[in-house]
C-alpha cells in the first residue's frame, strides 16, 4: 500500500510468466509476484539492503534486472547516494545476496538510471545531480574488487534521467534540461566493452519535435530481443 516508484520485471526461470517486483517504502521489503496466464500469485518478500524510508525523495530511483534474470540492481537517489546489486532467483522469486553497494563517485550525485549491458557484466548508472546541473554517467564493472566508477559522459547544464537497453544492445540515455528541454537522446553505442571503448555518444538520436525529459519506456529487457530496429535510431 506504501511503494517507492521502482519497478522491474523479469522472465521467471521455466518460462511460464514474468516476475513483477517492486519496493515498499518505509523498510527494506522487495515484493515479488509471479503474473502467468492464470494472473498474479506468489507473492514473495525480500527484506534485504537499505531501508528506502524517511524522506519521500528516497523512494525515487529506478530498477533493473540482469537480461539473464540472474542480478538486481536499485538506485537509492538521496541522501545515500548509492546503488545496490543483488542476486536474484527467478525460480522463487527471492532476493539474495547483497553482491556490492557502490557509492557514487561525487556527493549529491543522486543516482536515477539503471542498466545492464546486455552481456550482464557491466553497469551503468546515470545521475540527476539536483545539487547541480552537471550530469554524470558511470560504468561499473561487476567483476572490479575495488568497485571504481568510471565515468563515461558529465552534462553540459544539464542531468541525466533514465538509461534503457535497447533491442539493438545499445543503451539509450535520456537527459533533463531546465527551463529549455532537450530534443534528443544519448546514446552508448558499444556497452559491453569496459572504458571509453563503450563508446558514449552524446545527442545521437533526435526526437524533434518531442522532448526528453526524465523518464524512458519501462519494458522486460532480455525477453525478445528479435525486435527490429528502424535504421534512423541504429
Amino acid at each position: 500500500s506504501s511503494a517507492t516508484e521502482k519497478l522491474a520485471a523479469v522472465a521467471n526461470k521455466n518460462g511460464t510468466g514474468v516476475w513483477v517486483i517492486a519496493h515498499e517504502f518505509g523498510n527494506n521489503n522487495y515484493k515479488a509476484f509471479l503474473f502467468t496466464s492464470s494472473g498474479l500469485s506468489n507473492t514473495v518478500t525480500s527484506s534485504i539492503g537499505i531501508s528506502h524510508s524517511g524522506n519521500t525523495s528516497h523512494g525515487i530511483g529506478c530498477m533493473k534486472f540482469s537480461p539473464d534474470g540472474t542480478k538486481l540492481a536499485a538506485a537509492i537517489y538521496t541522501n545515500e547516494d548509492k546503488v545496490e546489486l543483488f542476486s536474484f532467483d527467478n525460480s522463487t522469486g527471492s532476493v539474495t545476496g547483497n553482491l556490492k553497494q557502490y557509492q557514487l563517485g561525487q556527493a549529491n550525485d543522486n543516482p536515477y538510471g539503471i542498466s545492464f549491458s546486455s552481456d550482464g557484466k557491466l553497469l551503468y548508472v546515470s545521475c540527476w545531480s539536483s545539487s547541480n546541473s552537471n550530469g554524470h554517467v558511470y560504468q561499473y564493472n561487476l567483476a572490479d574488487p575495488t568497485n571504481t566508477a568510471f565515468s563515461v559522459a558529465t552534462g553540459s547544464s544539464s542531468t541525466f534521467g533514465a538509461i534503457q537497453l535497447g533491442p539493438d544492445n545499445k543503451i539509450y540515455v535520456s537527459r533533463f534540461s531546465t527551463p529549455t528541454p532537450v530534443s534528443v537522446l544519448d546514446v552508448i553505442n558499444n556497452p559491453d566493452v569496459i572504458g571509453s571503448g563503450c563508446n558514449y555518444v552524446a545527442s545521437q538520436v533526435n526526437l524533434s519535435p518531442g522532448k526528453s525529459q526524465g523518464g524512458l519506456p519501462n519494458f522486460v529487457e532480455g525477453l525478445d530481443r528479435s525486435v527490429t530496429v528502424s535504421p534512423d535510431i541504429t
